[in-house]
């Protein structure tokens, strides 16, 4: 019988560490699932299901980019997170702008220097492993995006009051 798709096997209690990869035929039912075959996978299969899990963290990064546009916030952010390639080095996730867009950035720093990095690049052009351990920074993120509007927009009511008051001190003379 010819294979006519595949089924990758996920369970999110397993690591990838310890979890395997079996392929089944047919896959009528998408790419979702646990399924048990005796049979190893191709090489081919497996680029299959890489391929298959390349696209769904590319297209969890461009929804991410366009959710977190959509809220307005108008402010950036950065988070410190965890990516094994980097041993002695900090890795951070920024939402910022890149000319009129807001996107998703990934920049890196020595451990023990306290300032962020001085280059950024987009996380969608970042190795696979780096784009996976930084999309589990993204709620960390939000969180700091939300901290760093809140404090901004307290910064502007106090600089609009102060101005108020000038304002009003203009129109008394």
């Amino acid at each position: 019988m010819e294979k006519v798709g595949f089924k990758a096997i996920y369970h999110p209690n397993l690591s990838a560490e310890n979890a395997t990869l079996n392929i089944v035929e047919p896959a009528d039912s998408g790419l979702k699932g646990i399924e048990k075959v005796e049979a190893q996978p191709t090489s081919e299969d497996v680029v299959k299901v890489i391929n298959y899990a390349m696209s769904r963290l590319n297209d969890v990064i461009a929804a991410s980019e366009k959710k977190l546009a959509q809220q307005n916030l108008g402010v950036e952010a950065s988070v410190v997170f965890d990516d094994e390639d980097e041993e002695d080095w900090k890795s951070f996730l920024r939402f910022g702008k890149d000319g009129k867009e807001w996107r998703l950035f990934v920049g890196s720093s020595w451990m023990h220097d306290e300032l962020e990095p001085k280059e950024w690049i987009l996380l969608a052009n970042t190795p696979r492993r780096t784009r996976a351990n930084a999309i589990e920074a993204l709620p960390k993120l939000y969180d700091e995006l939300i901290e760093q509007a809140k404090v901004e927009t307290l910064s502007l009511l106090e600089k609009v009051d102060k101005a108020e008051a000038f304002l009003a001190k203009l129109r008394s003379v």
